[in-house]
């Protein structure tokens, strides 16, 4: 809870040598705009950003493992519910999340981490991808998603309820082992 609730905070440019945002760390920063984060972060924790309804983009640093894999265990806040989680929940304006494909080390999107974000329209997966947690991708607006030769679990419900989602092309060489239940239920355009 750092920054919990600075309403009155725009833009942040995070110091070199920071590896972990924690859970809740800019919660209610309503008037965060713009926000920089460091080469060396590493992980990103449950609700960091919860509630930043003035944030519109986001570039995710190479060096990033995880997004939003806090075990639900370790949450101290007694009103969270785990399926409503997110690293990004109520983040109502944010269209742009960028991650390098190709040199991302990025491995797991957690549970919810981007879900019900509506003006999302696309995402690149990066290739390291191994794990896309439950409802990670739910409710946005993504048209297509590429799955990368890496992953090898899509948990439950990941894709849930994206009316927009037309398309999904797994790799060739795909390692896929696991996919959850109602993974691309209520996907009604998907037809690839």
């Amino acid at each position: 809870n750092a920054f919990l609730d600075r309403n009155l905070i725009t833009n942040i440019v995070l110091p070199d040598g920071l590896t972990l945002i924690g859970e809740y760390a800019f919660k209610g920063c309503t008037a965060l705009s713009n926000i920089i984060l460091p080469e060396t972060l590493t992980a990103i924790g449950q609700g960091a950003f919860y509630g930043c309804t003035s944030l519109t983009g986001i570039t995710i640093p190479d060096a990033v493992l995880s997004i939003g894999t806090t075990a639900y265990s370790s949450i101290t806040n007694t009103d969270a519910d785990p399926y409503h989680l997110g690293v990004f929940k109520g983040c109502t304006l944010l269209a742009t999340v960028t991650l390098n494909q190709s040199t991302s080390l990025l491995t797991t999107i957690g549970d919810s981490a981007f879900r019900g974000l509506t003006n999302l329209t696309s995402i690149v997966l990066p290739n390291a991808l191994t794990t896309i947690g439950e409802f990670a991708l739910a409710g946005t607006k993504i048209i297509t998603a590429t799955i990368p030769n890496l992953v090898t679990t899509i948990d439950y419900a990941a894709f849930h309820d994206i009316n927009t989602l037309t398309t999904v092309n797994f790799a060739a060489n795909s390692t896929l082992t696991t996919i959850g239940g109602s993974v691309f239920q209520q996907c009604s355009a998907l037809t690839t």
